[in-house]
């Protein structure tokens, strides 16, 4: 196993490798149990990783194949009834930290 120094954690406002090291198995194959929010990691304006907390708690990665932008959309929408910000969008700006948020995707 890599040498914890050499577990770079510094990105564009998402520690991406954090979210990594949750989903990875340890030797006994299973993993934390922890709730997170689902969890897009964007590189290079396209979307790369999808985390989220399984029924059993435990950090679950979505295939490919669900990493497109409608396929996002459509997901994080599902559940918006009543609830005007369905995602943050956490990105760098001239070296420093931006907070957007997404309005609901529709009315309920």
């Amino acid at each position: 196993m890599e040498h914890e120094a050499n577990w770079g954690l510094e990105g564009d406002g998402v520690v991406e490798n954090l979210f990594y090291y949750l989903w990875c198995k340890d030797e006994f194959g299973g993993g934390p149990s922890l709730l997170i929010p689902d969890t897009v990691v964007y590189k290079f304006t396209q979307p790369a990783f999808w985390y989220f907390t399984s029924k059993s708690g435990k950090v679950k990665k979505k295939a490919k194949a669900s990493l497109t932008n409608v396929q996002i959309e459509k997901e994080f929408c599902r559940k918006s009834c009543g609830v005007d910000i369905v995602a943050y969008y956490i990105y760098m700006l001239n070296g420093m930290s931006s907070l957007n948020r997404l309005p609901s995707c529709r009315p309920c």
